[in-house]
């Protein structure tokens, strides 16, 4: 498919997970709360949980921040991003080649394949002034300097009406806008380490 439709121009804006960025906003600053970037961008209704949370954390400590690192991806951001690591991957040799194709799909998520592109995702840092409770590195998944920083950030988000994703810490989405599967509500479901046995 990559090969056959190189202009980006005439790749789909949406399909039946992906919405049309037209239908998001970028999330704007607020208390306890900041995006990483200014083009971070989100549902409405994303962005009143986001809103609630930042609230819920600076209630708990005025210190406590949670700074969006990524919420809305593009279709087409998503599918250049498929198309780019099967074109590095094309000048691998065996067997590399076909271990980092079983990549897409499990670290680069197949067009449409996650809930970010439907604008009800988003990966946070949790932050106690200029010290990190939770990164989005693969070191805290299971680092246990982060285990009270996730424990905490899932009951907020649960308090603002999100679910975190088992195997990422970092990962939120709205309740009952996506799949049960792998998901949790605060601190008593979470793992920690993250996983999805539970």
């Amino acid at each position: 498919w990559c090969e056959e439709h190189k202009d980006p121009a005439a790749w789909p804006k949406a399909n039946n997970k992906t919405i049309d960025p037209s239908l998001t906003q970028v999330i704007p600053a607020s208390p306890g709360l900041k995006p990483a970037n200014k083009t971070i961008r989100a549902s409405d209704d994303m962005i009143a949980a986001l809103k609630k949370a930042g609230k819920i954390a600076m209630a708990k400590n005025p210190n406590y921040s949670i700074k969006i690192q990524s919420a809305f991806r593009p279709l087409k951001m998503q599918i250049k991003l498929v198309c780019d690591k099967v074109a590095r991957t094309y000048t691998m040799e065996e067997p590399k080649k076909s271990e980092t194709l079983k990549e897409i799909g499990a670290i680069v998520a197949y067009p449409g394949g996650s809930n970010h592109g439907s604008g009800v995702a988003v990966d946070v840092t949790f932050w106690d002034a200029n010290t990190p409770l939770i990164t989005t590195s693969n070191k805290a998944q299971g680092g246990k300097q982060y285990e009270k920083g996730a424990e905490l950030l899932a009951d907020i988000m649960a308090e603002a009406g999100m679910v975190r994703y088992g195997k990422e810490i970092w990962h939120f989405e709205l309740e009952g806008k996506t799949t049960n599967n792998c998901r949790c509500k605060g601190s008593a479901q979470c793992p920690f380490p993250a996983t999805c046995r539970f």
